[in-house]
């Protein structure tokens, strides 16, 4: 599994999600959102891919990553987003080691 579906798992678990983690691939969750969606439809409407990282709510139009997640819900820039969900330190590709030492 990649770092954004470790990130995107670790806040699906704090918004009290419910998604199988073993199950990979798109799956079927309700709306990420506290308000839930304009027309008051809870039902789940939103699917999330684990292998990727990734989310599409067919009710309110949400999608991206779940940086493009964290900074919909809660009004960050992405340096925010980063931070708010302890990923601050994979800014930028770590320093490459000689593969010769």
């Amino acid at each position: 599994m990649g770092h954004k579906s470790e990130v995107l798992q670790r806040y699906l678990t704090e918004k009290g999600v419910d998604y199988h983690p073993g199950r990979m691939g798109w799956q079927k969750v309700s709306c990420f959102s506290d308000d839930g969606h304009p027309n008051g439809d809870r039902n789940p409407s939103a699917s999330v891919n684990l292998v990727t990282g990734h989310y599409h709510c067919f009710g309110c139009e949400l999608a991206g990553d779940v940086y493009d997640l964290v900074m919909e819900l809660e009004s960050l820039t992405y340096p925010e987003a980063k931070k708010r969900l302890g990923d601050e330190g994979s800014a930028s590709a770590p320093p490459m080691e000689p593969t010769w030492l």
